[in-house]
């Protein structure tokens, strides 16, 4: 009598893991065979990763390989350090055969890590990190600075010479082996005749070594109040530091922006910190005290600064929504200013009309501008829907139509910028009042501007604080994020 309850009980149970299973994420298992071009030998020992996760796989003695992938993953990528790093996309196969194609001897050569060595003011030594990768489209230097890898582009070879063209910068990077084997390098600008920067290179994946007579590491405090006499002032930062164990990362703050990622060691009591993509090399060094305070000095090309510092978990900097000035009498910022291109593009048009305006003040040139362009790049994309839009006014060290046009496109296509550029002048903050009269005051590139549909300012945000400073980043998006709500409505 009670089988037919058991049954329908059974039928759930089925149903139901039925259901379950369904539900679940189908995964599927890929294989193939990975072959040398040149021979067609089999290769061992090859990694083969799905693109934008941790999932490794491997090829056995016959190159058969076997990778577990699910729906949302797209490409593989095949990795061994005698041969070119190549990509598959997949399709609805479950079968991949190989080629890869023996890397170069001079991509092999420079393939990994590098500590490359600058001596700045008063000959002190500065590390910074380099790493070149091969990619599908050839060898690609990053410049490495904790847990940032900037990209330097794609390297040539010739001459027994790698040249490196860092468009964003108007300079090169060469490096080449000397006559007693010891590889060295060149930055120099494009332009002008100043002379080339000389520096050192060799494999490491490590940056600053640690001193000889280091001892245990000095517990820094992770935020800093400092002072850098500057003539009869004295100008305020903030430094805030993340530290493990000997490894040192940290951000400087100015009213200005911030000093991005700086990367290195405390020993003992004694930290050096650098920071290098591509344009200038930016170092501090300096030493923590017994009673909190710090003493350190920025260590340019040719001059050091000395500053102090004393810890402060209540370290800030002025209200950055309170520096830049509107003259008195004046709600807009007017311009009329011409693209790459020669088209004027002025507050009056058609476009801005009615519509929430974000105006930012910057130059391609410009490593905190950089830092904006990437999160405005992407952030315009995602909202332009919503009626809003945003301009870039830029001031550059050539206002030549030729250099304007070359700098214009590469800064967009690196920062995946969909809103228009205009030429504002030179890299000049005086320029800046002058080609825009309603300002009183212009403190810093970038400046950003929060126009409402009446085309007059509602806010004026002064510097950026980016990705390395952290909790200052969160702080300055969600700002942002609440001025356009305020102009949305």
């Amino acid at each position: 009598m009670q089988m037919p309850y058991i049954n329908k009980c059974f039928i759930v149970c089925l149903l139901l893991l039925t259901a379950y299973a369904s539900a679940q994420p189908r995964s599927r298992t890929i294989t193939g065979v990975v072959r040398s071009f040149d021979d067609s030998f089999p290769i061992e020992g090859v990694t083969v990763s799905i693109k934008g996760k941790q999932d490794v796989s491997g090829t056995q003695q016959d190159g058969i390989f076997y990778i577990q992938v699910f729906p949302e993953d797209s490409v593989l990528v095949f990795q061994h350090p005698d041969f070119q790093q190549t990509v598959v996309r997949l399709g609805n196969s479950n079968e991949y055969n190989v080629l890869l194609q023996r890397a170069s001897g001079w991509v092999q050569t420079y393939t990994g890590n590098w500590r490359a060595i600058f001596t700045q003011a008063e000959q002190t030594v500065v590390p910074v990190q380099l790493s070149f990768v091969q990619t599908g489209n050839g060898l690609e230097l990053f410049f490495v600075n904790g847990e940032e890898r900037f990209s330097g582009g794609l390297v040539d070879y010739q001459q027994d010479t790698l040249h490196e063209q860092l468009d964003l910068f108007e300079q090169s990077l060469l490096v080449y082996k000397d006559t007693d084997g010891q590889y060295q390098g060149l930055l120099k600008r494009n332009k002008g005749n100043a002379p080339p920067t000389r520096f050192s290179l060799a494999k490491s994946d490590e940056r600053f070594l640690p001193s000889p007579d280091s001892t245990k590491q000095y517990q820094i405090a992770s935020k800093y109040r400092l002072l850098f006499p500057n003539g009869t002032k004295i100008d305020t930062a903030v430094a805030v530091f993340r530290q493990h164990g000997a490894l040192l990362q940290a951000s400087i703050l100015r009213i200005t922006g911030d000093a991005r990622y700086l990367t290195g060691r405390v020993d003992g009591r004694k930290f050096r910190l650098s920071s290098f993509i591509g344009g200038s090399v930016t170092a501090y060094e300096g030493e923590f005290r017994e009673d909190g305070s710090l003493v350190g000095y920025t260590i340019g090309p040719r001059n050091k600064q000395l500053f102090t510092g004393i810890a402060d978990a209540s370290a800030s900097l002025p209200d950055a929504y309170a520096l830049t000035k509107l003259q008195p009498d004046r709600e807009q910022l007017r311009f009329q200013l011409k693209n790459a291109v020669g088209e004027i593009i002025s507050n009056d048009d058609e476009r801005f009309k009615g519509k929430p305006l974000i105006v930012t003040i910057g130059g391609t040139w410009c490593p905190n501008c950089m830092d904006e362009a990437g999160f405005l790049g992407k952030w315009y994309a995602q909202h332009r829907t919503k009626g809003i839009e945003v301009l870039g006014i830029m001031y550059e060290r050539d206002t030549s139509t030729a250099y304007v046009q070359k700098a214009f496109t590469r800064f967009a296509n690196r920062f995946n910028i969909n809103y228009p550029l205009v030429l504002g002048g030179l890299a000049d903050k005086q320029e800046v009042v002058k080609t825009l009269p309603d300002l009183q005051t212009f403190l810093a590139f970038p400046t950003t501007f929060f126009i409402g549909k009446d085309g007059k300012v509602k806010a004026i945000h002064t510097g950026f604080s980016g990705p390395a400073t952290g909790a200052a980043y969160t702080e300055w998006v969600s700002g942002f994020q609440e001025h356009v709500a305020q102009l949305l409505q």
